[in-house]
């Protein structure tokens, strides 16, 4: 009787653990959106705008052991599409940069002589500032060069570290010898 306990004992033990481990992980997308990118935070940030189409109301990026899925959820149903980690980092970055001109915008500096633009954690000089649409085409624009080099990356099978030095060398890899 008392090994037959045991025995059960560690049987449910085993059980829990591995269930533990398979179950997937909510993963919150930064601390402004949160949990859950509704379809109007996608189109402001242009997030995921090659999996998210228009009958996507929201979705969530959950992690299950070291792969990360981007959740979609329409009115009917759900499905799920795996994300490369590279891919997430590079949106992050994408909704700071945003972010961090949108509150320069809104700290109400009238001085015309010098703006200071963002790009690739550098400061540089520009001679105007930006308008909303010049600032729109602009995202559509370095969101159309990511979804390049993110066809290209996959095409040559670039992945880790090597994918992170092609996204950050704008789609150049340098040889050296």
């Amino acid at each position: 009787m008392k090994t037959l306990f045991i025995k059960a004992s560690i049987l449910l033990f085993v059980g829990v653990v591995f269930t533990a481990k398979s179950q997937n992980t909510l993963i919150p997308f930064n601390e402004k959106i949160g949990d859950v990118i509704d379809s109007t935070e996608q189109q402001k940030y242009l997030l995921f705008s090659d999996l998210i189409d228009s009958t996507v109301q929201y979705s969530e990026i959950h992690k299950e052991q070291n792969d990360y899925f981007l959740k979609l959820f329409t009115k009917k149903d759900s499905s799920q599409v795996k994300i490369p980690y590279e891919d997430l980092v590079y949106y992050r970055k994408l909704v700071e940069k945003m972010d961090t001109y949108a509150e320069n915008l809104t700290q109400g500096d009238t001085s015309q002589e010098k703006s200071v633009l963002i790009v690739n954690q550098e400061e540089h000089e520009v001679s105007a500032p930006l308008t909303n649409e010049e600032l729109n085409e602009k995202m559509r624009k370095e969101a159309r060069r990511f979804q390049i080099m993110r066809s290209e990356a996959n095409r040559q099978g670039l992945q880790g570290q090597a994918r992170q030095n092609y996204y950050d060398t704008g789609g150049t890899i340098f040889i050296s010898k």
